[in-house]
Parts: C-alpha cells; structure tokens; sequence
C-alpha cells in the first residue's frame, strides 16, 4: 500500500547546483548527485534541500537511521515545507513511529492543503489503525486531488476490499494500472479481490502479471498457488507454495499452505516440517496447529493426540465467543470425539462467513435468483460437485442419474472437478441432460448461471469437502437448496434447506444439533451403484503379503480414521485371537511406522500389521475376498469403502456412535439385513471382533445371508433409491410452493412391498453375556 515514489521537494528559488544534483538523481546518478549536496553543504550548513536529498539518496537503500536524520534535519531547517514535513513522517510510519508520523502528516496538509500524497500517507495511518472508513476518505481526496494518483487508487482499493466491496475495489486497482501499468502490488491487489469473489481465472492471470514485473514477489506465487490448488493443479501450487516459501522461509501461512497441500499428496515428511515450522514461527497461532493436528492424524501420530485434542476446542472456542471462524474445519472436526453441539457450532461458523462475505458484497438470496413458488414442466434439479471423476462418491453415484424418471424431472449436473475421462466421468455426462463445467467461473457467475438454468432444487455434494464451492451455494442461486451425500453431518448453514439423510444416521432427537430439516429416506441415505461383476479368480493370501493361515481382519478405511482408542481395542482382539492380522491400506512409509510403532507400545507384533498397496479398482475389488471381516472405523465410520466390502461378500463389523458420521455403518448393515453386526458400544464391538474370529461357522452363515440378500438389498437398488429421493424432491417443491417453510419430510418406500430391516443394536451371534473361552 505504500507509495514507493521518492518524495519530491517544492520548487525553491532558483540554484543552480541544486538543480543539478535533482536532475543527476533523477537520471540515476545518485553518487553524483551526493557529491555536488555536499559541496551545497560545505558552502551553506544550513541548506535544507541539499540535506533533504541526501535522506532521498540515503532511502535507495531501504528506511536508516541516516535518512531519518536528514529528514528531520531538513524540516527542523525549513519547518514550512509541507514535502520534507511528510518524508519525516513517511520516516517516522516506516521506524514504527505511529504518533509522530500522523502529526507530521497532519502538519504536511495544513501547511499544503492540496499535497496529495500527505493525504495519501494519512490515509495509510488511519488504515494501519483500522478506522477505513476515515483512511478511504484520505486517498479519495488524494485521488480528488490528482486523478492519476497511482497509489492512492491502489490504497483506496485495499480499503474497499477489506469491505467486502470488491468490484470497486477491483476498479481502482485498475485506474492505478492505467497510470502505472508496471505497478506489481496493483496487480496482485487485483487478483486478491478477483479470488475474494471466486474469479479464479481472473486471479491467476494477475498474479501472473505481478510476478512477472517482480520475480521475487513471495506473496503473489504464495495467492497463485492458492488458485492453482482450487483446480486442483496440485503440482502448480506445490511450486507456487515452495517459491512463495524460498523467497519468504519465515512466513507462519506460508509454510502453513505448502504443508496442507503436501499432505494431500501425501509427502508425509515434507509436509510434516513445513507444518512444524509453521507451528514454531507462530506458536499461539490456532491455524498452524490445527494443519499440524490433522497431518498427525493422517499419519496415525498420537504421541500429543490428547493435549491437541485439548487445545483444538480452547483455540475454537475463543473463535466462537467472538463470532469468528474456528481454525478446526468442519470435515476434520467429524473426525474428533466431539458432541454433535460443538460439531454445529463449528460448521456453523464457516458457514456464516460465507454469508457475511456475500451479504457485504450485495449477493443475496433476491439477487440470484427469483425466489418463484410456481412451475411450468418438469422439475429441474442440479446436482453440484467436483467429485464427477474416478472419486468415492462417483463410485457410488454413477449410475444414479440416468435412473431419473426423464418425464418429471430434468438433471443438471455442475462440476468443478479434474476432467480424467474416467468411466465414472463419462457415464455421468452421458446420462446428465445437461453437464456444465463451471470451474472457470467465479463464485457469483456460478449462482447465476445455476439461477439462469431455472433449478428449483439446487443439490450440493460436496459440503465442506474438499474444494467445494459454498461461496456460490451461499448466494441462495435456487429456491430450495439440499445437501447430500459429501457431508456426514450438518452444514451448520442458513443457505441449505434440507439433509438427505435416514432413521439411523439421524434419529429425531439430533435434529436440534443440525441446520437443515431432515429428509428421512425408507432405507439408507447412501446409495452405491453395483460394481460390475469381478472375474471369480481365486486370489491368493500369500501374492498380497498374507499369512496362509490365521484369521484376517481388514479395515480399508484412510488412516486418519483411526484413532488411539480404535486401535487399542484393534490390538487387544489381534492378542486374542492367535495367528490374526490386521489387513490395512498403505498410506506411505510414514504411515506404517507409526502404526507398528504403536502396535509394539501395546505388546502386538508389528508384523500382525499387513499393509495393502495402492492397486486398480477392479483388483482392489478382488482382493476382499482374502479378508475374513472388516472392522469399522468409529468416529467416522466407512461408507463407500464398507458398501463396496459388502457387495464384494464381506462383512462388516461397526458400532453405534452418537454423531451421523459414526452411524453410518449402522445404516449400510441394517439396509443389507445384518444388524448382528451393529455393536451397541466398543466393548461388545470387541467382543463380536473376537467371536466371529473363533467361531467360522457363525461367520459362514452371516457371509452366506450377505451374498443371498445383496441383489435384493435397498442399498445396491439404484432405481428404489432414485424413486424414492424423486418424491422428496417433488415433496420439497410441494411445500415450498404453497408458501411454507422447510420442514421435515418422511419418504414411504412405495416402490414395491419390501420389508425393511429393523435395527438392531446387539449380536446374536451368541449372548453378550457368555464369556470368550481361550
């Protein structure tokens, strides 16, 4: 925001060798023009400009000691000279000299009402000291004053982006380009408000231009690798991220992006030391810790689980008594034993922001869409993503849209995400009527072309997953907005009406922890589309690293769902049951280490530990049938990984928590008729672990059940499912049209006569009561 114009003395009465000093500067001459200040001096110690450009010249180097004397000097010689008045204060603002700046400034436009830049430089005063209001008023006088004041439209835009008013800001940034088109901070300053708005395209493009005036400029590569990451151009924002890094190795949020997105790509010991020195630069800051939280979790490093778990609700709650954004995300914070109230309170202020954020720019519900109550033809439903490529919830949905009943409702699919010309992608585009790839839109153009395309029912899959876009979902672009399937618990947002959600996952008493008004469906929420039928090859234990005897326990879940209290209960049934193994997904060397580490602290053999390598889907698919039961992650349980064990034929043993994201076994077993396999809390979760493991037979008869019942289950029956969430929808619209407010809906399953399963929390498989023998 500064002005990094040289200051500029007031014509004085003619002098030669003064003049010849300013014009030898000008040319780039500064020795020369030291020299002849000097010769000024030796003739008149008391010659104010010659000492005022010696502080100039002194400048060239960055603000001294040196030059703050010659300034003071200059205006202690010349006391009205508005210029040398203001450089003492620009001296004055860059040694952290607040007070004396501001009375210099003040000093400067009362001597020189229309100096410019002493408006300007107050402005910045009042900016650092948070009153933009009054700073706004400063630079537009400075603008007032000279119209092609570079700077001053620059600063002026900074104010009206820390407003929220980003169009005007964008605005300004662009007269400061007509006057200076070299003006780097200009550039950038305008790709900070175009990404503020979501134009991530027009962002890119000016960060690009500011680093290509300033190469060493850290803060642009560090925004251009934020807009690269949002395309998920993962490989640019690495290096965007490590030049932003290289050229300011100091910088706390810097360190801090590059270690997030090093995590995604799962360079645990790189990723690890960026958030590790991002944590040491700002011990106190809660963003760093909260990154390097969640990256121990990826990595199963629990060795300060229990004290972070502490200090994440601390620094949150701090957050929350004054209304702002916790560091804790909302999709890590289901991954934490925290209540659903405290899971609301999270979501909730994320989600606010995006309101505040939209309403400071003037995009609300009116703006983006008519808010119409009537219909001509077909209901129109978008379905919003960055997942319509090779992704679990893909693998899941594929085949859903192409079930729609054409005559009543026509699809729209919006996506975000990487065009992979995968299978999943391009069975979804083939059965979309309409599939529009918003990713190069920004946040606003985004809500307008989905208010544009008429849809009634606006379906978000994403939630705070990924890189979603709740900036455009926030801008209320359709009348009734749903969110489904990505978020496995509220949205804690004013702007999503409805959760497509089931009994289980969600009885009644949750409701008062959640935004949105529950969409109960007959079976379960979740729907996976059958896989195509595997090859019935035999695989074999020993070419996938298994022992060819003892019983194989598997849990395919990512690591992060693991958590010290798991996998204590995981280690106690492995010394249970002699000759066992726990069968999990490789996740890196990192990961395996601790995981071992971990295993030996609990007196297991960390060769019990078999880790499986990434493999094609279709293998991955295959491979299930070496495993012998799979055993549910707790706090955030499996849910396309334990829908696809169950169409492979095996079973899944879970537990019955107290959140949504930690019932949804319990809703995948009870849709496939097994609720045996619902545990009614860890300690009968352990026990059933156990006897299955030592009774086969009982486990024989359960795996026959599950391959009896697959083809007939709600939970691979795309069609019901598809039915019945259409008259949710047509439900939803039919309250929204008779002028009502969102309420809870309970779909009956008409689609044919099905008894559904009821749920069960205990095991039969043998009384809890008996005692485990051995």
């Amino acid at each position: 925001m500064t002005d990094r114009t040289r200051p500029s003395p007031l014509p004085l009465p003619s002098d030669e060798l003064r003049e010849r000093a300013y014009r030898l500067y000008q040319a780039g001459d500064a020795v020369a023009a030291a020299e002849i200040c000097r010769q000024l001096l030796a003739q008149d110690p008391r010659h104010a400009a010659a000492v005022y450009l010696l502080g100039v010249i002194s400048l060239d180097s960055g603000p001294t000691e040196e030059s703050h004397a010659r300034f003071s000097q200059a205006a202690l010689l010349a006391p009205d000279n508005a210029v040398f008045v203001n450089a003492l204060g620009e001296s004055h603002l860059a040694h952290g000299r607040s007070a004396d700046a501001m009375a210099c400034f003040r000093q400067a436009i009362a001597l020189r009402p229309a100096y410019e830049r002493a408006h300007n430089n107050l402005g910045l005063w009042l900016h650092a000291r948070g009153d933009l209001a009054a700073a706004g008023a400063c630079f537009t006088e400075a603008i007032r004053l000279n119209p092609r004041y570079a700077t001053a439209h620059n600063n002026l835009g900074a104010v009206l982006q820390a407003e929220g008013r980003f169009d005007q800001a964008v605005a300004h940034f662009q007269q400061a380009l007509k006057a200076r088109p070299d003006y780097a901070e200009a550039h950038f300053n305008t790709g900070s408000a175009l990404q503020s708005r979501g134009d991530a395209v027009g962002a890119a493009a000016s960060f690009k231009e500011a680093i290509r005036i300033r190469p060493s400029y850290a803060r642009a590569y560090f925004h251009l690798g934020q807009v690269h990451e949002l395309f998920r151009r993962d490989y640019d924002a690495q290096a965007c991220y490590e030049a932003a890094v290289r050229l300011q190795p100091e910088t706390a949020e810097m360190q801090r992006r590059l270690g997030d997105l090093l995590v995604v790509k799962k360079d645990w010991p790189a990723a690890l030391g960026a958030l590790e020195k991002a944590v040491a630069l700002k011990p106190d800051d809660p963003e760093p810790f909260a990154s390097l939280f969640c990256a121990r979790q990826q990595v199963c490093d629990w060795r300060a689980y229990d004290a972070g778990l502490e200090r994440l609700w601390a620094d949150a709650e701090k957050r929350l008594a004054t209304r702002g954004t916790t560091a804790v995300i909302p999709f890590q914070a289901l991954t934490l034993p925290w209540p659903l109230p405290r899971l609301l309170a999270v979501a909730r202020s994320h989600c606010d922001a995006w309101v505040l954020q939209n309403r400071l720019q003037g995009l609300s519900l009116e703006v983006a869409h008519p808010n119409t109550r009537t219909r001509t033809g077909r209901l129109r439903v978008g379905y919003l993503s960055a997942d319509f490529c090779d992704h679990p919830i893909s693998h899941l949905i594929h085949g859903f849209f192409g079930r729609h009943d054409r005559e009543r409702f026509e699809i729209f699919a919006y996506a975000f995400g990487p065009e992979d010309d995968s299978p999943y992608r391009r069975r979804i585009i083939a059965e979309c009527e309409h599939f529009v790839d918003v990713a190069p839109l920004s946040y606003p153009d985004i809500a307008r072309r989905i208010a544009a395309d008429g849809i009634h029912i606006l379906v978000d899959l994403m939630g705070h997953t990924g890189v979603h876009r709740l900036g455009a979902v926030a801008m209320r672009p359709a009348p009734i907005q749903v969110s489904f399937l990505g978020m496995l618990g509220t949205m804690g947002a004013s702007f999503i009406d409805y959760l497509i959600t089931d009994p289980i996952v969600t009885p009644p008493e949750f409701a008062p922890a959640f935004t949105e008004q529950f969409v109960m469906l007959p079976s379960s929420y979740l729907i996976a589309e059958p896989e195509p039928v595997a090859p019935s090859v035999r695989v074999s234990r020993r070419a996938l690293g298994l022992p060819d005897d003892g019983f194989v326990y598997c849990s395919f879940n990512s690591a992060f769902k693991i958590e010290p209290g798991l996998f204590d209960i995981w280690m106690r049934v492995l010394s249970r049951v002699p000759g066992s193994v726990l069968w999990l997904c490789s996740a890196g060397r990192v990961v395996e280490e601790n995981l071992r580490r971990e295993a030996r602290a609990r007196g297991v053999a960390p060769e019990r530990l078999v880790f499986a390598p990434f493999v094609p889907r279709p293998e991955h698919v295959r491979r299930h049938q070496a495993a012998e039961l799979f055993l549910d992650s707790l706090l955030y349980n499996a849910a396309a990984t334990a829908s696809l064990s169950l169409q492979s034929g095996l079973p899944v043993l879970t537990c019955l928590g107290d959140t949504f994201a930690s019932r949804v076994g319990a809703s995948l077993l009870t849709a496939v008729g097994l609720p045996e396999l619902i545990a009614r809390d860890k300690v009968n979760y352990e026990r059933i672990a156990i006897e299955l493991a030592r009774n086969p037979e009982d486990l024989r008869q359960l795996r026959g059940r599950l391959a009896a019942t697959i083809k007939n289950s709600p939970l691979f029956d795309t069609p019901r499912f598809v039915h019945n969430l259409e008259s949710a929808y047509e439900e939803m619209w039919d309250n929204h049209a008779a002028g009502h407010s969102p309420r809870p809906i309970q779909v009956s399953d008409d689609f044919d006569q099905i008894k559904a399963h009821p749920l069960e929390t205990g095991p039969r498989i043998r009384s809890s009561a008996d005692p485990i023998r051995g």
